[in-house]
């Protein structure tokens, strides 16, 4: 009885398939004949369900055009699908489709189908239809749904416009972008993709500059890749390194993963110094916080020592950008002042001690000139004791507010503390 009905709705499926495509009524045959198989539960009426549903997809997204017609069938199939029990199966076969569709990949050999003509973005409403039917948890709408898909979109065709550029960072800072928002909506396979290509780029122009492992130069490479991703505006590639790297670094700082921090830092340091940054005011205090940040005392001592060496790098740059960039140190706010001579002081570094002090304001540089030898001694609490003590008594009688640092007197500095 079941098997003469099923042969009955099967021709008068495929007379309606064949006049009026996937219409309305179409889809109401569909139906029957797929709870028909369904009540026989044999694995060939199971195989058969996977290639109906499998066959009207296809059919329907690269031959419908009428946004009706894509709505309507799109919540009947994937309804099917769900009823049915072949979630993954109709999430995979979507998938495929949508990579094709919106990032213009060639179809796999294990999707099993071909397309003979290019699919358009009237195919949205069917893939966004199918998804808001077919996601675990009803977070997203179908309008979210649509949203994001039209964003891809325009976020892909403007790195593809741009991606045989010659201008490295504008490639960079295109697909950043693009990276960050399918990292975002864990387009897993297109964002590890993308990442891959444009790691290859970034190596072909600054490979050269950077001696590290492969999997600590990747590392600094997606923390980059964020950075830029989510500036609100264009930013230099150096900026964007320094900020980078100071965010990765206090993560594993504080999760007390020294080794970690000394490598990725010395990678990034390679990079930062190739792109001169820390000559640049912007970056100044970035250079200071890392150098902070490698002068930590650990319990491995010879970790710690490599990585006070590298401290002692970061902010002979750092300072050295300062005196490029005119910087009087007695414009820092006090306690800014204070963990700079106690970073030198850590690190033993003297001489450039002396030069942080070398102001040109005749009266304080009397005043530290009066102390240096106290610094050369180690005697650098009382240094700062006695720096304290000589300006906040200078400050009752002038107003010190003036030599403090404020963005009129060092434009574009960062509200960092370090």
């Amino acid at each position: 009885m079941i098997e003469k009905a099923i042969s009955v709705l099967t021709d008068r499926f495929i007379h309606l398939k064949i006049t009026f495509g996937y219409q309305m009524e179409t889809l109401i045959i569909l139906q029957e004949l797929i709870g028909l198989h369904r009540k026989i539960k044999t694995k060939e009426s199971h195989a058969i369900i996977v290639r109906l549903l499998f066959e009207a997809t296809i059919s329907i997204i690269s031959r419908e055009k009428h946004s009706k017609t894509l709505h309507e069938a799109a919540k009947v199939v994937s309804s099917l699908y769900l009823s049915c029990g072949l979630i993954e199966e109709g999430r995979q076969l979507i998938h495929e489709l949508r990579r094709h569709i919106v990032f213009k990949l060639p179809l796999r050999e294990k999707a099993g189908f071909k397309l003979d003509h290019s699919i358009g973005r009237e195919s949205y409403v069917f893939i966004a239809t199918f998804e808001e039917t077919l996601q675990e948890s009803h977070a997203l709408g179908y309008s979210e749904i649509m949203a994001i898909l039209l964003t891809e979109t325009v976020l892909y065709e403007s790195y593809a416009k741009v991606k045989h550029h010659s201008d490295i960072e504008l490639v960079l800072f295109s697909g950043a972008r693009l990276y960050t928002y399918l990292v975002k909506y864990q387009r897993t396979e297109q964002s590890l993709a993308l990442q891959e290509e444009l790691l290859k780029l970034f190596l072909k122009k600054y490979g050269a500059n950077i001696k590290s492992t492969s999997v600590t130069t990747s590392l600094f490479f997606v923390a980059l890749l964020y950075q830029l991703g989510t500036s609100i505006k264009k930013v230099h590639i150096g900026h964007a390194a320094c900020i980078s790297t100071n965010q990765v670094v206090e993560k594993y700082m504080s999760s007390s993963k020294y080794k970690e921090a000394y490598e990725i830092t010395s990678c990034a340091l390679q990079f930062i110094h190739n792109q001169n940054a820390y000559h640049h005011l912007q970056n100044i205090p970035y250079g200071f916080k890392l150098s902070v940040f490698m002068a930590t005392k650990i319990s491995d001592l010879e970790l710690h020592a490599k990585m006070l060496d590298l401290s002692k790098s970061i902010i002979r740059e750092v300072l050295q950008g300062c005196k490029d960039a005119k910087i009087n140190f007695v414009q820092l706010k006090l306690t800014d002042l204070n963990e700079l001579v106690g970073l030198l002081g850590e690190q033993k570094n003297y001489a450039e001690l002396e030069v942080c002090f070398s102001f040109p304001f005749p009266k304080f540089q009397n005043q530290f000139a009066n102390l240096f030898p106290l610094v050369v001694a180690s005697q650098l609490p009382l240094v700062l004791s006695r720096s304290t003590e000589i300006l906040d008594c200078d400050s009752r009688n002038r107003d010190i507010d003036r030599y403090s640092f404020s963005p009129d007197s060092i434009p574009a500095w960062p509200n960092l503390s370090f």
